[in-house]
């Protein structure tokens, strides 16, 4: 004999809905009619989906009334699903775990959230939407959680909006199709801290995160650390920290009188030593006008090892260094862990500043990138454009290795360039710097005269600028006329950062961008009659923005074609007059069906100019 799930809904079955949870067995579903219900303490005791009867977030709602947690789950062994629910209001104080999840706590227990939504709960201790504790796996899938706190009077309380402590459960947090916008924390981890799990970030935005309202402001936005060695011996496989097609921004850090504890604007990522490491992949994901002590944008500390591919580092600050990013590492302990960056850009990123720009009175090295502590950072096909580095000891606009005066021990240590393109008009030092023997090579880039420093090292196949070789400060892609078009050395990575292919064998070029023609455009210098046309977010999921700029009014059209040169959607076909002008592009064609992930090219036409690029969907 079998049983077949049963649905109790809430108010036709039972009068309350715990109640109804009571009733349920595993795999039945507690459906809630449209309503605001006031919790204190909602206790789910079996896996068993929990939604609102219309699927719509704002027709259920949870409310604390900012006197009580909403609701906790214990050592439930089947998942748990909480769908299409609103959950606001939540409050978590007290000691020990009262303390903590100000909306949610859960604990041993695996947990699905789709399409909820967290608001203004509050925490005294850890997590101020969802604590986590010993989960084998939680996971939030289009979920909005804002204005979430974690704080209290003396607290370094972390995880403004969810904390996870995942040391004898080795969890993981995974996060797809979300959006983290103003969460505070008192300690690290402004949106996001997870102790000792595995983080997996898709399509997600963490942004306007503050961290260590109280002491210690590590990971504004994101704060992942391994504090344990595995239960599990040092055979026991690496935990990751894994970003796909992410939005890192605004998330500030407060600098306090210790600002080396203020690690990481946009994200922090630590191991706990060489046989407990996180494994890192970044890809396809910006970090945007993030603040804190060092690495601003991203700070790969010690025992992180990865790739960071395709990703975007624009205008982050750090009091300290590392404006774009940090790669840290322990001495002499560091066994070769890497921060490898291919097909990235940093533009406009500055370290020795402090969050209202002005110059701080610590050291300013490596206003793109710094390394410290003999860690290994490798730079392929990256471009820097106008960061810089201030404080009162500017070294390195781009990219700084200071060995703080020891002797590298062998290429473990030492860095990376190639393909690389280096051009600023705003720094106050050389565009790269390292200590004596910083670099096992330096091959194949490009900077003016007098942009690099590093005795012991001499670099080969450079090519001298003598100007910018892009459309713009912000636009990096190439001009016609920049000098180091098919002088790369071919490295096997493809895409670019925007996704056209890197041909194989020769003609590879400098930079982030591969050079290709734009149709009826002047390259030598930039667009007359339509400015840059760009997709934002590129590569995107679900939809992108197409703006453009026209010099005067004509008729516009805009399509997109495949690769093998069908047109898939007209988009636009318009008389439009001299300005700025943008349409959003849902993936889908002419016939409204969602097109694959591949890569598009779009193609803008007017009278007498054609302009042209691409566009990455990803499903």
């Amino acid at each position: 004999t079998g049983s077949t799930a049963a649905t109790w809904s809430i108010p036709d079955d039972t009068a309350t809905i715990q109640a109804g949870l009571d009733l349920a067995a595993p795999g039945d579903t507690v459906l809630v009619a449209t309503g605001t219900y006031f919790m204190d303490d909602l206790q789910i005791f079996q896996g068993v989906l929990l939604r609102s009867a219309s699927g719509q977030p704002e027709d259920v709602i949870f409310d604390g009334q900012h006197q009580s947690r909403l609701l906790k789950i214990l050592a439930v062994a089947d998942t748990v699903r909480i769908e299409a629910i609103t959950l606001r209001n939540g409050a978590a104080s007290g000691i020990d775990d009262d303390a903590r999840g100000g909306a949610v706590f859960i604990v041993e227990s695996p947990v699905r959230f789709r399409d909820c939504r967290f608001d203004n709960n509050t925490a005294t201790g850890a997590g101020g939407a969802i604590c986590i504790d010993a989960a084998p796996l939680v996971e939030l899938v289009a979920c909005k959680l804002a204005n979430n706190t974690a704080l209290a009077p003396g607290i370094a309380a972390p995880g403004g909006a969810i904390a996870m402590y995942a040391h004898t459960s080795e969890g993981s947090l995974v996060l797809d199709g979300c959006v983290l916008d103003g969460n505070l924390s008192g300690g690290p981890g402004g949106a996001i801290y997870v102790d000792d799990g595995g983080l997996y970030l898709t399509d997600t935005e963490v942004t306007g995160s503050r961290s260590g309202q109280v002491s210690w402001s590590a990971g504004a936005g994101i704060f992942a650390r391994r504090n344990h060695a595995s239960e599990q011996g040092p055979e026991a496989p690496n935990l990751e920290v894994r970003l796909t097609n992410c939005r890192i921004a605004d998330n500030t850090g407060r600098v306090v009188a210790a600002p080396y504890a203020g690690d990481g604007g946009g994200i922090l990522i630590k191991g706990f030593d060489k046989d407990n490491i996180y494994e890192v992949l970044v890809t396809d994901t910006v970090f945007e006008g993030n603040f804190n002590a060092q690495g601003a944008g991203l700070y790969m500390g010690r025992y992180s090892d990865g790739l960071i591919s395709r990703c975007r580092f624009l205008d982050n600050r750090a009091y300290l260094n590392g404006g774009g990013a940090v790669k840290g590492g322990r001495w002499p302990w560091c066994g070769g862990e890497t921060a490898r960056f291919e097909y990235c850009e940093f533009i406009g990123n500055e370290a020795g500043y402090d969050e209202t720009g002005q110059t701080s009175p610590e050291l300013g090295m490596g206003g793109g990138f710094y390394t410290r502590y003999y860690p290994r950072a490798e730079f392929i096909n990256c471009s820097f454009a106008d960061n810089r580095s201030g404080g009162t000891l500017h070294q390195g606009d781009a990219i700084c290795h200071n060995s703080e005066g020891r002797t590298f021990v062998n290429d473990l240590h030492r860095c990376l360039i190639v393909n690389s393109v280096f051009y600023g008009v705003n720094g106050l030092d050389v565009q790269v710097y390292a200590s004596d023997d910083g670099f096992t090579s330096v091959s194949y880039s490009a900077w003016e005269a007098g942009e690099y420093v590093c005795d012991g090292v001499v670099p080969t196949d450079i090519i001298d600028l003598t100007g910018s070789p892009w459309f713009g400060p912000t636009d990096l892609r190439l001009r016609e006329t920049a000098p180091f078009i098919d002088q790369g050395t071919a490295m096997g990575i493809s895409p670019d950062l925007a996704g056209t292919a890197v041909p194989a064998g020769s003609g590879t070029d400098m930079g982030a961008y591969e050079w290709i023609l734009i149709s009826g455009v002047d390259q030598g210098t930039a667009p007359t009659a339509v400015s840059r046309l760009t997709a934002v977010p590129n590569p995107f999921n679900p939809r992108t923005t197409v703006s453009f700029d026209l010099a005067r009014a004509g008729r516009v059209q805009l399509d997109f074609h495949d690769l093998a040169g069908r047109r898939v959607r007209r988009l636009l076909a318009a008389d439009l007059p001299a300005g700025p002008h943008s349409v959003v592009w849902d993936g889908r064609d002419d016939s409204g069906r969602g097109l694959a992930s591949a890569v598009y090219f779009m193609r803008l036409t007017m009278p007498g100019r054609t302009e042209s690029g691409r566009v990455l969907l990803i499903r």
